[in-house]
């Protein structure tokens, strides 16, 4: 009982009557408190997320960027044909831009996240 009678008395030590000392021994304590979240000390809780769980959720939300990427891709692609379908004799020059401008923006991420280049199909086989 004398430590916990030793501990209380340097607590309040610490914070004497003045709002300053108080602020010490509250943050002094949420820092104690972070550090032991953090290693995993408390009863209860498991700290930080360990390395393979990150790893796992990495991998997940990839794939399901890499199957984003994939439909926008197709789904570009498919708009840019029927657009020159459409248009043959090309009036409107500027859409057509945009739709290969967007596509090429795709095309990089796809290539960043997978490490590969997607393969466009051409409109015939569309």
């Amino acid at each position: 009982m004398s430590s916990f009678s030793d501990l209380k008395d340097l607590i309040s030590s610490l914070a004497s009557s003045d709002a300053a000392g108080m602020w010490r021994v509250f943050i002094a304590l949420l820092l104690v408190g972070h550090i032991a979240w953090a290693c995993g000390w408390l009863p209860g809780i498991s700290g930080f997320a360990f390395a393979n769980d990150v790893d796992a959720l990495r991998d997940e939300f990839n794939d399901y960027l890499r199957v984003d990427l994939d439909e926008k891709l197709f789904n570009m692609q498919e708009r840019l044909c029927a657009l020159r379908l459409d248009e043959p004799d090309n009036r409107f020059p500027d859409r057509e831009y945009r739709f290969k401008e967007r596509i090429r923006v795709l095309l990089t991420a796809y290539r960043e996240l997978v490490g590969y280049s997607y393969t466009l199909d051409q409109c015939a086989r569309l």
